[in-house]
């Protein structure tokens, strides 16, 4: 049944990885329905029920020698001699095509990156995501503005808009210096740099 379902497979244009799992699932004995049944129909302590438990005991190397000649074999099927265990991936496999080709210090620094820290990036994404916030850095390209133009302009609660402000300032984007009674909001650099180059 193995060999069959294997070169079957292989004749329709299945990858590596499909047919040898596939070939692999229709060669085994299904040993746990077999004990279950044996047991259901026949009892414990019956022959079948013996049987069906030590012949688990040759299927394992059976098993084992047919995955080995699937892993000799899969140079046979496209494909199958280009997927390569990636090192540092735990365990997780790639398809690197042939005429694809990336240096290892490249490959490094892709997977670093990968793997930074994105906390404050999301911080930033999320600050300018929303319409009021957006707005809120529009008005500020004109000048400073107290909070309460805002309030007046965006016809929103200060509590609320608080809470914009708030999230502005901790994605580094605005500052707040006070003067004498007035909160006055400004760009930092960071944020009027970014603007532009959104704009730009």
């Amino acid at each position: 049944v193995f060999t069959i379902t294997y070169f079957v497979a292989r004749s329709i244009g299945l990858g590596y990885e499909d047919a040898a799992s596939t070939a692999i699932i229709a060669g085994s004995n299904h040993f746990e329905v077999a004990i279950a049944v044996a047991v259901t129909l026949f009892g414990v302590g019956s022959w079948a029920a013996l049987a069906t438990t030590v012949g688990v005991l040759t299927v394992v190397p059976i098993m084992l020698s047919l995955v080995w000649l699937c892993r000799r074999t899969r140079g046979f099927f496209s494909g199958g001699d280009q997927v390569k265990k990636s090192r540092g991936a735990r365990g997780l496999f790639c398809r690197i095509p042939r005429d694809y080709r990336i240096s290892k210090k490249t490959l490094e620094q892709v997977r670093h990156q990968i793997h930074a820290e994105t906390k404050g990036i999301l911080e930033v994404c999320g600050a300018v995501s929303h319409p009021i916030r957006l707005r809120i850095l529009m008005a500020l390209q004109v000048r400073e503005l107290c909070v309460c133009v805002f309030v007046s302009l965006l016809r929103v609660e200060y509590p609320k808009l608080s809470y914009h402000l708030k999230l502005l300032k901790k994605a580094g984007l605005v500052d707040f210096p006070k003067e004498e009674n007035f909160l006055i909001y400004r760009f930092t650099k960071f944020g009027r740099k970014l603007l532009k180059s959104v704009e730009g």
